[in-house]
């Protein structure tokens, strides 16, 4: 496993530090002006306690989210810009044991996993007639809870993460859009996830043309 650094330390501090005390944070949930429905498919392969496992459910059924999305009202064509902020992702995973482990070791158990993740998040974003193209690095600490199927025991490791996002967002009229792309999370192992999300923008359309003149 990776074990936790001091920088990540450092980043989960950051985190919980930005979002209490900046100003335009205190605020935060008004800056949020989308909520999206996705499907996503998983692929994850990592080392579980020396044991090699993989995702046991690729479709991970519906989800939604809360969102604050760029309205292409606001930017011209080439367009680009960037943020750092915090990020907070929270996943479940139902992982088997690889095939080979299988064989090897026939008495390993199914795991599912719930993952807590503090990220300092870099997004930058680029406005195009076909759509808004989004990329992010971000970096920092993860903690999980792995449970056994048939253990009543729960072990809560705690590791360093990376995650890079390639996003394009599509706006099908001024109101509803497409947000899809692949993310990818390295832990020790690799997490790919494909997400496909329709969304629903609230901000004022009008209002930020407006704005924009």
């Amino acid at each position: 496993m990776i074990s936790v650094t001091f920088y990540s330390k450092i980043i989960l501090l950051f985190s919980l530090f930005y979002i209490f005390t900046q100003s335009d944070v205190l605020g935060f949930v008004e800056n949020f002006n989308s909520f999206t429905l996705s499907g996503k498919l998983h692929n994850y392969s990592a080392r579980v306690e020396g044991a090699e496992y993989e995702s046991r459910e690729e479709f991970s059924g519906l989800s939604f989210a809360i969102k604050s999305i760029q309205h292409p009202s606001l930017y011209k064509n080439g367009s680009f810009n960037y943020k750092l902020s915090p990020a907070v992702n929270f996943t479940r995973l139902a992982l088997r044991p690889s095939q080979f482990e299988k064989d090897q070791n026939p008495d390993l158990l199914d795991a599912n996993i719930r993952r807590l993740v503090f990220l300092a998040n870099l997004k930058a974003t680029v406005h195009t007639r076909l759509g808004q193209f989004i990329g992010a690095v971000g970096y920092g600490p993860a903690l999980y809870r792995i449970d056994y199927q048939g253990d009543n025991s729960a072990k809560y490791p705690l590791k360093d993460i990376i995650r890079l996002e390639a996003v394009n967002v599509s706006f099908l009229n001024d109101t509803f859009f497409i947000y899809a792309g692949p993310r990818v999370y390295l832990d020790g192992g690799t997490h790919f996830v494909w997400s496909i999300r329709l969304g629903m923008y609230w901000g004022e359309v009008a209002d930020l043309v407006g704005q924009e003149d």
